[in-house]
């Protein structure tokens, strides 16, 4: 790690790590990062003006690796007892082995604004990010007819961006009596940019897919009530469908209702969030 103060105006961060794990046939990844600030406030120009007592641009750039999202030997091809055939006591592969899994790698640029104003009464802070990971560690399900329902694999990547913004202000502040307040919000937006094979993943009521958030909500889409039972398709009477059930979306127009029906209708991550909190003391 290496740092530069120069009067405590200009500062420069570079630091780099290596890490190993054997969670990986190729264990090693190196992780490096650099940041830079600029306290605006300390320039000369700044000397005589009564609004900002601090101000302070910054700007950083880094990687970090995760190997949690794994277990301790999914690149591996494990083995258990207990599979006897014919009389004969026997073992049998119960986890298929990927050598070629690697570290799942996340840069993310910062650019942020810390201000303090009018004698510390108001501090504000600001920053917007931008983070990219790729090569993203998941369990991709199978066809149990291979004989494994998943697979670990590094199947894609995503980005996320967002914007933090929180202010806190000392609105009443004397011997007896005090009143501060604070608030903050958040918006964040997250989605894929590439999948191995570049085909959809379901998972339940939920799917992986290109251009979409992560974990969307993948299900039948509402389209109202059945009125009456001439509303009811065939297919669907059929099946035991009546008036004052719930109609669903026919997607592909074939009278019944299908996996191929099923469509993304919401996303689980909010548009926004924050909070606000008043504090007082008497």
């Amino acid at each position: 790690r290496l740092n530069y103060n120069y009067n405590d105006k200009y500062m420069l961060m570079f630091t780099f790590r290596a890490d190993g794990s054997s969670k990986y046939n190729d264990k090693w990844g190196y992780f490096p990062s650099i940041g830079a600030a600029w306290v605006i406030s300390q320039e000369p120009f700044m000397k005589n003006q009564n609004i900002f007592d601090y101000m302070k641009l910054r700007a950083s750039w880094g990687m970090t690796g995760n190997q949690e999202g794994i277990g301790n030997y999914d690149s591996r091809s494990l083995a258990n007892g207990g599979h006897n055939y014919n009389g004969q006591d026997g073992i049998a592969i119960t986890t298929l082995a990927n050598p070629d899994l690697k570290w799942e790698k996340s840069d993310q640029t910062n650019i942020g604004l810390d201000l303090s104003l009018f004698n510390d009464r108001v501090t504000v802070g600001m920053d917007y990010f931008i983070k990219n990971t790729k090569d993203l560690l998941y369990d991709r399900p199978l066809h149990t007819t291979t004989g494994f329902s998943s697979i670990t694999q590094n199947i894609g990547s995503m980005r996320n961006t967002g914007f933090e913004f929180n202010v806190e202000s000392h609105n009443i502040m004397n011997d007896r009596f005090s009143w501060d307040t604070q608030f903050n919000i958040s918006t964040i937006k997250n989605k894929l940019t590439s999948l191995i094979d570049e085909k959809p993943i379901p998972v339940g009521n939920h799917v992986l897919q290109v251009g979409q958030p992560i974990g969307s909500f993948y299900m039948y889409k509402m389209d109202g009530i059945y009125q009456d039972n001439q509303e009811v398709p065939e297919k669907l009477y059929a099946k035991g469908v009546r008036a004052g059930d719930i109609k669903y979306a026919d997607k592909d127009n074939d009278g019944d209702l299908t996996p191929a029906d099923k469509e993304i209708v919401g996303k689980p991550l909010p548009d926004f969030f924050g909070g606000l909190t008043n504090r007082f003391r008497y």
